[in-house]
């Protein structure tokens, strides 16, 4: 099987069980039976194509996704040897127990395939100030994509690219402090700040070196 990213999962998914996107703790459970074996072969095939350092998750999620793709194998082995009628979720105790974030094994394969991302954070290292694991993960991606720019002569991608992580830096930082002093207008106002304006705001509040103003003699 080709190459295949996370971001393929969901839709395939949403091929073969609509509901899985949708606000399936206030349905009926969904009971999985023999007769959809084809569609969960399908999907677990897929998600088995996903290179291995694509799979970025935290803690919680990685653990559902381990479990939902076991839960999923050992039904499909079950119906195939004619062992099962039936594998139910999401609002089954049992199922709930196992995945308590979301619930249904399927649900769990959607939910945390979506937060992978695309293309490997690289070789960059550091962030670990960022909380947010998704936004340290693209900012990662986005510093690696701007080194291989610059490495292979791109220098407008490497400049553009480099400045669109400052940029989300600063607005990080700021969004941070001012949020942590009260100052919720002022942190709301940052969205509508271009980097100019977020490096004064950084430098103001001493988070940053003033930058020169001119260029050495």
């Amino acid at each position: 099987m080709p190459k295949v990213v996370p971001s393929q999962i969901p839709p395939l998914i949403d091929r073969c069980f609509g509901w899985a996107s949708q606000a399936y703790k206030s349905q009926k459970p969904q009971t999985l039976q023999g007769h959809v074996s084809m569609q969960v072969s399908a999907i677990l095939a897929a998600v088995e194509a996903v290179p291995d350092h694509l799979i970025v998750l935290a803690a919680d999620d990685f653990a559902e996704f381990v479990t939902a793709k076991a839960m999923l194998t050992q039904a499909l082995r079950a119906w195939t040897q004619g062992t099962a009628s039936g594998f139910h979720g999401p609002n089954v105790s049992e199922d709930r127990a196992m995945l308590p974030q979301y619930g249904h094994p399927i649900v769990a394969l959607r939910s945390t395939m979506a937060k992978c991302p695309d293309e490997a954070p690289g070789a960059t290292e550091g962030l670990p100030f960022i909380p947010d694991l998704a936004l340290q993960l693209e900012l990662r991606t986005d510093i690696t994509r701007a080194e291989s720019a610059l490495a292979n002569s791109g220098y407008k991608a490497a400049t553009v690219m480099a400045g669109s992580v400052v940029e989300a830096l600063l607005w990080w930082g700021l969004t941070a402090r001012y949020t942590a002093a009260g100052r919720d207008a002022e942190a709301t106002a940052l969205m509508r700040n271009a980097l100019g304006e977020l490096i004064t705001k950084s430098e103001t509040e001493s988070m940053i070196q003033p930058t020169p103003r001119s260029w050495p003699a």
